[in-house]
């Protein structure tokens, strides 16, 4: 195999016929182009996918504890989750849904009751692009909403003549005859715009635990209580303190994660990367092609070396070996460069930003260049993939080795 590899290098550095020099060289510029077009996307979509994560994960808890049967519960367990020392703060949280009225606008919301430490968990005050968090009862009830609700409702801060009203229903006064008896209003002023993303900011309304608990008649009870770990836990200390929690809250409440509190989402971020995964690899299954015209030309055109190796005692073996190291050569300088440039690339995106969404930072999109996140992990899948489909590409014009070893050589 070591004299098989060596013709095979002495091969692709020699210079062969023109025709076989365009085909290799077609050859390997469709797998570094299609290596670093793999590449460049998973990058992108690496950014985007952790800055939407980094967006979530910043107004999602690090655990939620939410009731197994029923919307609202009691947590008497809430003072000993606060006495653990991995525990940095546990935030009681009532939410159902509402009507938000400005005008003559309504639109159907979430209503989140918190209370005033809320703000401070994992630095959600800098979520809000205009005015700021209150949420603390007084002589009005000051509320905080989403950007795309605000927006869209065309909602002024602190208007004291055109306040918002929120609606909710009162479950036992409920029924088909008098609904209208069954609907509570009250007066709200916002204080505050905040920005997530537009899962948040389309439907969102933050307000006073209390008021919400005054609005949906539960003076006592929560739908969940978000837990707020303290940073610098390891893997191992986070599935810890979670196993600890869990046996503090007893039967009948679910602990969730980050991860689970949005499971639709990243199992689709995980699916689209693999649907892109499949995509390209046929691309680089195609961009194969040309290697093995490339690889057939040039058994072609050595069919007199391949006599000559197979009369002084190589076998199919090693004369197969020959011309499949040249096709993994191909591949492998292909890939080698698709790297280099897929990594140039990403490497400009992300310290220059040449590619913008088009609009600025101060303009319709909340990023002003597309993100890109450089990960090893899909360059070693990215290169993996590209040398195999070269040595399955390289199979195929293997199969003609017995004719070309028979040459007339007088």
């Amino acid at each position: 195999m070591k004299l098989s590899f060596r013709i095979a290098r002495r091969y692709f550095v020699s210079r062969k016929s023109r025709l076989v020099n365009i085909i290799s060289g077609v050859s390997l510029l469709s797998l570094a182009v299609a290596t670093a077009a793999m590449l460049v996307i998973f990058s992108v979509m690496n950014g985007m996918n952790g800055y939407i994560m980094a967006r979530f994960s910043s107004f999602d808890p690090d655990l939620l504890i939410e009731a197994e049967a029923g919307k609202f519960y009691t947590p008497g367990f809430i003072d000993r989750l606060r006495r653990m020392p991995q525990v940095q703060a546990a935030v009681p949280v009532l939410e159902d849904q509402a009507l938000l009225r400005f005008r003559d606008d309504v639109q159907m919301i979430r209503l989140k009751g918190v209370d005033t430490g809320y703000a401070a968990l994992s630095e959600r005050a800098g979520q809000w692009v205009e005015g700021y968090p209150d949420f603390e009862e007084g002589d009005y009830v000051p509320v905080s909403v989403g950007y795309g609700l605000a927006t869209r409702m065309g909602i002024p801060l602190l208007n004291a003549e055109y306040p918002c009203l929120i609606y909710t229903v009162d479950a036992d006064r409920l029924s088909a005859a008098m609904w209208q008896q069954a609907l509570m209003s009250e007066s709200v002023y916002p204080s505050g715009v905040f920005s997530v993303l537009p899962e948040y900011d389309n439907r969102y309304v933050l307000a006073p635990l209390s008021f919400v608990r005054r609005a949906l008649k539960v003076p006592e009870q929560v739908s969940a209580v978000e837990v707020q770990l303290r940073p610098g836990l390891s893997g191992k200390a986070l599935r810890k303190v979670r196993q600890e929690i869990r046996e503090a809250v007893g039967e009948g409440f679910t602990v969730r994660n980050r991860l689970e509190q949005q499971q639709v989402l990243y199992s689709s971020m995980r699916a689209e990367k693999w649907m892109m995964i499949a995509i390209f690899a046929f691309i680089l299954l195609v961009s194969t092609f040309t290697m093995v015209s490339s690889l057939m030309l040039l058994m072609y055109e050595k069919r007199r070396d391949t006599a000559i190796l197979s009369a002084q005692g190589m076998g199919d073996t090693g004369l197969k070996a020959v011309f499949a190291f040249e096709g993994l050569l191909i591949t492998a300088v292909g890939t080698f460069f698709g790297l280099l440039l897929a990594g140039a690339i990403v490497y400009g995106q992300a310290r220059f930003g040449w590619v913008k969404f088009g609009m600025g930072a101060g303009g319709t999109y909340v990023l002003e260049t597309y993100p890109v996140a450089w990960q090893w992990g899909d360059a070693l899948a990215v290169g993996l993939i590209g040398l195999g489909m070269g040595l399955a590409a390289s199979a195929i014009p293997l199969r003609q080795i017995s004719v070309y070893k028979r040459f007339n050589l007088s």
